[in-house]
C-alpha cells in the first residue's frame, strides 16, 4: 500500500512538473507567440544568447523557440539600437529552405537593462555534429553520396547569402550550427554578428570551434556585412567577407568525409588538419577541401565556383527540371492543371528504329500522389538545382536586405497617426491566396486570405460596386502597401476568378 502511495505520489509530481513546464509565462506584443516556462538547450546560434525556451505559434500552431539576449548597459544598448535594429531587420527577409526561420523579433526595454528577443524555427532533429558522432561509432565512414548531397545543400544556402544586396557572410558555421532533417533536408541556423558579444550579458567564445574559423578573423571584426559599413573590419583592417565562410565549409566537408575530431574533446590544430586532409582517397575529394582551406581569402574559392567543380557537379534529369519548373509556378493551380489533363496525352516518346514500336509515356501513367510528393519535397529544398540560381530571377522578385521591415500590429497600433508610415510598400511576396465573395443586401462583399513568404497570415474585407474591376481593388492593395506589386497581377486574377467564375 505505501509502495501503491509512493508510485502515485511521484507519477504526481512528474505530472506537475510537466504541466508546469507548459505554462504559459509570457506573449509576444502581437500575441503571436506564446512563451512557456520550459527552458531548452540549443546550440548557440547567436553569440550572447542568454537563453532559451520553447513557444508556441498560435497563428501555426507549430512550436518554436523563443530567444533572449539580455544587454547588460542601457547606455550601449542606446547608442548601438539602430545598428541592431537594422541587423535583425535583415535577418527577417533571409528566407531559404536550407536556412532556418528566423520569424520576428522585438525588444523590451526597462530601466535597468534592455532585453532583445526574436523567434526562430524550431528544429527537432539532431546537429550534424550528433550524427556525424553515431556514424562513427556505427560505421566509422560517411558514404560520399551523402557527402555530396549535403554539401550542395549547405553550398546552396551560402550562395543564396552570398548572392543578396549586401553579400551576407554566416560567420559561425560549424556542425553544431547544421541540422540534418529526418528526410536529409539539410539546414544551417540563422546568421548573426559576433561583435554583440561586446554588448550583451554572457558570452563565452565556443573554443571547441576555434578551428572551424578562418585565419585571417581577429577576434574583433564583425562577422557579417548584415549591419552597417563601419563594421566588417577588425584590427587589422581587413575584411572578412564571403571567403571566412568557404574557410569554415571547407572545416565542416572535411569532417563529415573523415570523421576526425566529431567528439571534441580537444583542440584541433593544423597539423590534425593536414593529417586528416592526407588521409582522405578520393583525391578529387581532397582537392575539393583543399581548396576551401587556402590560408589566404584571395585564393580560396567562390561558392559557385564549388558547386561547379567535378566532385559536386550534376547533369540535372528532366524530371528534376520540370518539377522545379512547376513549382515555382502558382503551386497549387499548376498541379491541379497537370492532374487534370487528358489522361491519354502523350507526355514523352522514345522513337525506336526500324520496324519497332515507338514507346509513348502517357499521362495516364503518372501517379498523382507520387507527383505531389516529389513537388512538396522539390519545396522544401530536399533537391536544390546548385550552381543554377536566377541571378535575374533573385533581383525581380526578392527584395533588397534594407528596405524598412513590414509593421506588425503593435508597430501599427502606436503609430496610427503617420500616413507615410502606414502606406510604405509592402516588400513580402504572396505564396497562398484564399478568395471567397459573399452577397449580402443584394451588395457583393469580398474577402481575401493571404499568406506571405514569412508564414503570416493577411485577411481583407471589402464591398465591391459594380464599376470596380478586380485590376482595380489589386491597385489599391498596392497603393496601401498591403501586397507587393510583384504580385498585383496574381491577386487581380484570383479577384476576376471569384468576381466571375466562368
Amino acid at each position: 500500500m505505501a509502495n501503491t502511495l509512493a508510485a502515485e505520489g511521484s507519477h504526481n509530481s512528474e505530472h506537475d512538473s510537466e504541466s508546469d513546464d507548459d505554462e504559459v509565462v509570457e506573449t509576444s506584443p502581437c500575441g503571436r507567440w506564446e512563451k512557456y516556462k520550459k527552458q531548452i538547450n540549443v546550440p548557440c546560434n547567436v553569440p550572447g544568447i542568454d537563453s532559451s525556451f520553447l513557444a508556441m505559434d498560435t497563428e501555426e500552431g507549430v512550436e518554436v523557440i523563443w530567444n533572449e539576449l539580455m544587454f547588460s548597459e542601457i547606455k550601449a544598448w542606446k547608442k548601438k539600437e539602430e545598428i541592431f535594429k537594422k541587423i535583425f531587420d535583415n535577418l527577417s527577409k533571409l528566407i531559404h529552405p536550407n536556412i532556418v526561420t528566423f520569424h520576428k523579433y522585438w525588444v523590451d526595454v526597462k530601466e535597468e537593462y534592455a532585453r532583445l528577443i526574436f523567434i526562430s524555427e524550431y528544429m527537432t532533429s539532431g546537429s550534424l555534429q550528433q550524427f556525424l558522432k553515431k556514424t562513427k561509432a556505427n560505421v566509422k565512414y560517411f558514404n560520399i553520396k551523402a557527402w555530396k548531397r549535403w554539401c550542395q545543400q549547405i553550398l546552396s544556402a551560402l550562395s543564396f547569402l552570398h548572392t543578396c544586396e549586401p553579400p551576407v557572410v554566416h560567420g559561425n558555421l560549424n556542425c553544431e550550427t547544421i541540422h540534418i532533417q529526418h528526410n536529409g533536408l539539410v539546414k544551417i541556423e540563422t546568421v548573426a554578428p559576433d561583435a554583440i558579444h561586446n554588448y550583451v550579458k554572457s558570452f563565452k567564445h565556443p573554443g571547441k570551434y576555434v578551428h572551424f574559423v578562418a585565419p585571417e578573423y581577429d577576434g574583433e571584426s564583425l562577422f557579417s556585412a548584415l549591419s552597417s559599413d563601419e563594421f566588417g573590419k577588425g584590427t587589422s583592417h581587413r575584411p572578412i567577407n564571403c571567403a571566412a565562410d568557404v574557410y569554415s565549409f571547407g572545416i565542416v566537408a572535411l569532417e563529415m568525409a573523415t570523421l576526425h575530431w566529431v567528439e571534441k574533446t580537444c583542440t584541433v590544430t593544423p597539423e590534425m588538419i593536414k593529417l586528416a586532409l592526407d588521409s582522405l582517397e578520393d583525391s578529387t575529394q581532397r582537392e575539393f577541401i583543399e581548396k576551401c582551406l587556402q590560408k589566404s581569402p584571395e585564393n580560396r574559392p567562390t561558392v559557385h565556383q564549388l558547386l561547379m567543380h567535378p566532385i559536386l557537379l550534376e547533369v540535372y534529369s528532366l524530371k528534376l527540371l520540370a518539377a522545379h519548373a512547376l513549382s515555382e509556378a502558382d503551386y497549387v493551380k499548376s498541379l491541379q492543371e497537370f492532374m487534370g489533363r487528358d489522361p491519354d496525352r502523350v507526355m514523352a516518346e522514345i522513337v525506336s528504329p526500324g520496324n519497332h514500336a515507338n514507346v509513348l509515356w502517357l499521362n495516364s501513367k503518372v501517379k498523382p500522389f507520387e507527383v505531389e510528393k516529389f513537388l512538396e519535397e522539390i519545396r522544401t529544398g530536399l533537391y536544390p538545382l546548385t550552381g543554377m540560381e536566377s541571378r535575374k530571377k533573385k533581383t525581380e522578385i526578392r527584395p533588397q536586405l534594407n528596405p524598412s521591415r513590414p509593421k506588425s500590429p503593435e508597430d501599427n497600433n502606436n503609430n496610427q497617426g503617420n500616413e507615410d508610415d502606414e502606406n510604405k510598400p509592402e516588400t513580402r511576396l504572396i505564396i497562398q491566396i484564399s478568395c471567397a465573395v459573399k452577397l449580402q443586401d443584394e451588395e457583393k462583399h469580398l474577402t481575401l486570405t493571404l499568406r506571405f513568404e514569412d508564414k503570416m497570415n493577411r485577411q481583407l474585407s471589402c464591398k465591391v460596386s459594380q464599376n470596380e474591376t478586380s485590376m482595380d481593388l489589386a491597385c489599391e492593395l498596392v497603393k496601401y502597401g498591403l501586397i507587393n506589386e510583384n504580385d498585383c497581377d496574381q491577386v487581380a486574377n484570383k479577384i476576376e476568378e471569384c468576381l466571375h467564375p466562368s
